[in-house]
């Protein structure tokens, strides 16, 4: 029996919304964020007409909780989570899979470079997202051979420090930079990295959904993290910044 799922990436500038049939993604719709609580369900059902499914035949939706911008991810979080709750047209209630912004962002950066060709001998991917204020969300991972092991606690700082602290921990390590802290503060990490910040610079802006799903269906393979509410995963404990 075909499994029907879908990704979602909201967490920036752009909704991205992609439906999946088994591991192979039918179609992918880009809307404008701004338009996201008045459009979102609309979305979904226009992607499903496309392609001859309706809401009852919904496995799962994997959807990236974060870190990004506040306002986004609160507006499609909680549409999500009245989507999982609501019965009645649905028929059944839809199962959620919350997905590391950060995480599924190195991953998709990893892969880009594997189809690329590029050399990831002694090398590390760092995922950047603004965190606005000056300041990044980061993920700092080293290649292992097909595998990324995190350095260090992901987090938020101001972006100096993160630069002078991954310095320490680089070493002479080739590093790719990605997302669209990286992009932010291109010039910041070219003065302090030079030749070590490897080209192409910032492959990707934000992962995306197409990616949010493919990680979704191995969750849902190994049964990890289905559940019935997302929340949004914040790493500043105490300001948030609204865009």
């Amino acid at each position: 029996m075909s499994r029907i799922y879908f990704g979602v990436q909201g967490s920036f500038q752009a909704l991205q919304v992609s439906i999946f049939q088994d591991d192979v993604c039918l179609q992918t719709i880009v809307d404008d964020k701004t338009r996201a609580s008045s459009q979102f369900l609309f979305l979904f059902e226009k992607i499903l007409t496309k392609n001859k499914k309706n809401f009852s035949d919904i496995s799962f939706i994997a959807a990236d909780q974060g870190p990004g911008a506040f306002t986004s991810l609160r507006v499609i979080l909680a549409t999500l989570n009245g989507m999982a709750f609501c019965q009645g047209e649905f028929s059944q209630n839809i199962k959620l899979i919350g997905i590391d912004g950060l995480e599924a962002l190195a991953y998709e950066t990893f892969e880009t470079l594997v189809q690329q060709k590029k050399d990831l001998t002694d090398s590390m991917i760092v995922s950047l997202l603004n965190a606005y204020n000056n300041e990044v969300h980061y993920a700092v991972y080293s290649v292992a051979g097909e595998k990324l092991v995190l350095q260090k606690p992901k987090g938020y700082q101001e972006i100096n420090k993160f630069l002078d602290e991954l310095g320490g921990l680089a070493g002479g390590q080739k590093i790719f930079f990605t997302g669209n802290g990286a992009i932010l503060h291109k010039e910041l990490i070219f003065d302090r990295f030079g030749d070590q910040a490897q080209e192409p610079f910032a492959l990707l802006e934000t992962c995306s959904s197409e990616q949010v799903g493919k990680m979704g269906l191995v969750r849902w393979h190994a049964k990890e993290g289905i559940c019935g509410e997302l929340k949004p995963l914040y790493l500043k404990t105490q300001t948030f910044h609204r865009r």
